[in-house]
């Protein structure tokens, strides 16, 4: 998506704080250009294929994404911009004390990724995705009603039920309803 106003930005990032995947997405797109400019100086010895620095910006983008709601409710892309800068520049610090160079294993952490499958997110049961079948687990999350995908999104980003309710502005009990909802066309999705 091209985007011609700052207006059009700005107005993305409410959507994607409610957890909007398709805001998120186009968000991604905006700020990879700049998001590239500015590790490209910082890693580029590090880098050794250009498929790396795609990585290590999905990377920053994700761990970016999830502090978004340490962002003002009123925030503009101009903040959301140096959000994930700011993240990119803990990216740098970490490569640099590393002395290998990067490796391009996975553009997330490598373990398990969990999803709780019920309202007891602590000791419930989970959907466990490895987290290099990550992309796998977008697509199956862009697959769901928009009502469901903002749900399980700002649950990713750890969120609990209150939080999200008062974003979507819907009660912790239909949050629930959904997240279910939501765990059960995914587990319909992935089998």
């Amino acid at each position: 998506m091209s985007f011609r106003t700052p207006e059009e930005l700005d107005s993305l990032v409410p959507l994607a704080r409610s957890g909007d995947p398709g805001a998120r997405s186009d968000l991604f797109d905006a700020v990879l250009p700049r998001l590239q400019q500015f590790l490209i100086p910082i890693l580029g010895a590090k880098l050794q294929r250009h498929t790396d620095l795609d990585d290590i910006c999905q990377d920053v983008y994700l761990r970016g994404v999830k502090a978004i709601h340490s962002l003002d409710p009123d925030a503009d892309y101009r903040q959301f911009v140096g959000l994930i800068l700011q993240h990119a520049k803990w990216q740098a610090l970490d490569a640099g004390r590393s002395s290998s160079r990067f490796e391009g294993e996975s553009n997330v952490p490598g373990g398990v990724m969990e999803i709780p499958a019920d309202g007891d997110q602590n000791n419930g049961e989970v959907l466990l995705f490895m987290r290099e079948k990550v992309d796998g687990l977008h697509r199956l999350i862009s697959k769901l009603p928009d009502d469901l995908a903002r749900v399980v999104w700002l649950r990713l980003d750890g969120l609990p039920d209150a939080k999200i309710g008062e974003l979507l502005l819907i009660t912790p009990e239909l949050v629930r309803k959904r997240h279910q909802r939501a765990i059960e066309k995914l587990r319909q999705f992935a089998s």
